[in-house]
């Protein structure tokens, strides 16, 4: 669905929220003109939780629901962030999972093959065949590509 919004009013910059968001969102908002911020760290308070039943808070009293965010912040992990690295890891070259000939699929093994100079036709028992002989150096003819 598309939505017209008078160029005039944009070139004014004169917008209401939903229309800045709107722009916002699709990259569009002028030079100038303030962005709308979400407020996704800033959770509703206890009372509007609890009234309009945000976060299945349904028939819980406001005490009760207290209760129940604070169980939930103590138990709460902090997620990692990218910003800090947040306990993600690279893969070294070296360091590449290592799979089976089983566990790969024909695609992996025929680049394998294909690394080591080797023909990479056929189906899947022949290529495991191929790497598990080109492994204990035991090489027939039509293996090498």
């Amino acid at each position: 669905m598309s939505r017209t919004i008078d160029p005039e009013k944009i070139a004014s910059g004169d917008l209401s929220e939903d229309e800045r968001r709107y722009l916002q969102d699709r990259g569009k908002l002028p030079k100038g003109v303030d962005g709308v911020e979400d407020n996704l760290d800033q959770p509703a308070t206890v009372a509007e939780m609890a009234h309009t039943g945000t976060a299945n808070t349904a028939g819980l009293t406001i005490e009760e629901l207290e209760e129940l965010l604070e169980k939930m912040k103590s138990e709460q992990q902090e997620l990692p962030r990218i910003e800090d690295d947040g306990g993600i890891e690279e893969l070294e070259d070296d360091e590449e999972e290592d799979l089976t000939y089983e566990e790969m699929n024909n695609d992996m093994r025929r680049a394998e093959l294909s690394n080591r100079g080797l023909s990479v036709t056929g189906n899947k028992e022949e290529l495991i065949a191929r790497l598990r002989r080109s492994d204990a150096d035991q090489l027939i003819e039509g293996d090498v590509g």
